[in-house]
């Protein structure tokens, strides 16, 4: 079995929960950033059907096999619930890179305390 350190240094298959076509976005610099990787590069984004040359799924649990590594690029509160998917799927290493959380107050500890229970699985 691969240890989270394999999941996020040496990945297998990676995806862009958020990815974006926006070059200004940070969904966009992260897949076109990964796309130079040595591993299959995934994107989710349910209102696009292709993202610089990559399928984009409708969510995490629509890609086929395994996924070692997703990164989070949407806003605090639409965070958990791809979170949630992450851990039913089984991703290895969840990278949520969504500022609001604990930095920004009682709402933001709120949300923070639901994403660390949705990657619990509980």
């Amino acid at each position: 079995m691969r240890s989270a350190l394999d999941a996020l240094f040496r990945p297998r298959s990676v995806v862009v929960i958020g990815a974006s076509k926006n070059p200004s976005k940070i969904g966009h610099i992260a897949l076109k950033n990964l796309l130079g990787g040595q591993f299959a590069v995934h994107a989710v984004n349910p209102g696009e059907s292709q993202i610089l040359g990559v399928s984009c799924y409708q969510s995490v649990l629509d890609i086929p096999g395994t996924v070692d590594l997703a990164v989070i690029t949407l806003p605090a509160p639409s965070c958990v619930e791809p979170t949630r998917q992450c851990a039913q799927k089984g991703v290895g290493v969840v990278a949520v890179s969504s500022s609001g959380f604990r930095e920004s107050g009682p709402e933001g500890q709120r949300l923070e305390n639901e994403l660390l229970s949705a990657i619990q699985g509980t």
